[in-house]
This record gives structure tokens, sequence and C-alpha cells, in this order.
């Protein structure tokens, strides 16, 4: 199963930007927890009015609601995202990935390049596994809908069969009615008869009576 999750592209790399400074504001004022992360109510806020956005950049959202950001990092993916838009799920979640990646090189300046490699490993590895446990969950649900929808058919088609056994007998007694244009039924019919080259021709009943 594949995911079908756009990036913005109806918008601006100026405007995503924008966006995303706008929910880290919202976030920086609203403070963080002693754990270090957002409030709960605070982020389904957040999802609610920048729904696109968290859709597109989940990542983005999730370090931000730990109390990472940084409009640099956030302008260099977005520029990126821009110009390598994916296409399939393999390539969002390496899009993803990357996003990572660029924050921690950010906030750790002399980072290791072992260090980085991992780290970009274990995040696709994660990335991978929450996608697939996604899609199980998604399976998961629409086989129990499938499985709601035919018990609601059969429970249907059985009732109307009870229904049809108990009342059959009356409903079969009911005589139906057509409603008949009564000038039909006093319409005179026009008789047959064979002319002189043997073809047949409608004759007025009246004209036979004369």
């Amino acid at each position: 199963m594949d995911i079908h999750i756009k990036n913005q592209v109806e918008k601006t790399p100026k405007e995503i930007l924008r966006e995303a400074n706008e929910m880290w504001a919202k976030f920086k004022k609203a403070g963080f927890g002693q754990d270090g992360t957002a409030d709960e109510e605070m982020v389904k806020s957040i999802q609610t009015s920048h729904r696109e956005f968290c859709t597109s950049y989940p990542v983005v959202l999730r370090y931000m609601t730990t109390g990472e950001y940084r409009h640099k990092v956030m302008e260099k993916f977005i520029n990126y995202v821009t110009k390598h838009p994916w296409t399939n799920t393999e390539e969002y979640l390496d899009t993803q990935t990357r996003y990572v990646v660029m924050l921690y090189k950010e906030l750790n300046p002399k980072y290791d390049t072992t260090k980085v490699n991992n780290l970009r490993q274990n995040i696709r590895a994660m990335l991978q596994n929450e996608h697939e446990e996604a899609m199980e969950l998604i399976k998961a649900k629409a086989e129990e809908v499938e499985a709601i929808e035919r018990r609601l058919n059969e429970k249907s088609r059985e009732e109307l069969s009870q229904f049809y056994a108990k009342y059959k007998d009356e409903t079969m007694s009911v005589p139906i009615r057509c409603a008949v244009d009564e000038t039909l039924l006093s319409a005179q019919v026009p008789e047959v008869a064979i002319s002189s080259d043997n073809s047949a021709v409608a004759v007025p009943a009246s004209s036979l009576l004369d």
C-alpha cells in the first residue's frame, strides 16, 4: 500500500516558511513542559489549524514539539523539497529523514560524519517501521469496516426474507390496479380490408356500416 501525501506545491517556499515560523512562535508562546515537550492540547491545536503543513511535513512538527526548530534549516529544507518533490512513499520518507539530518548538523556544528550516517539510517528505519505499522492499522480498519458492511447487508437480506415470509399471503392478495385512459376504451378499432392491388388498408369502422 502506498501513501499519497503531496507537498504544498500550491504554496511558495516563502509562504511555507512563514507558516512554519508562525507554528514555532505559537509553540514558544505556549511554552514547554518540564520534560521539554509541548502541551498535548497545544499540539492538537496546531495540527488542526495547520493541517496541510503537518500532513506534508510531520517530522518538522515532531521536532517543534520537543523545542527544536531553526529558521535557517527550514528554509534550506523547503528549497530542497521545491526542487526535489517526492513522488512515492520511499522518496517521501527519505525527504523526512533529510530534514532530521539537516537539523542535527545545524544544532551540532562539530558533528561526526559517522554519527550523522548512523542517525540517517536509524531515522529512516524508524520512519519506515512507523509507516508500515500505520498501513497495517489502516488495512485492519478497512477490513473491519468491510466486515461490518457485510453483516449489515446479510441482516438486511434476512429481515427482508422474514418480512416476505410473514406477509406474503397478504401482499399477494392485494389487487394491482392500473390507470386506464377511458378514451382508449371507447375508441373504435379500425378494420382491415384488402385493396384492388391485394395490399392491406385500414378502414374506419363507421364506413363499414354504411
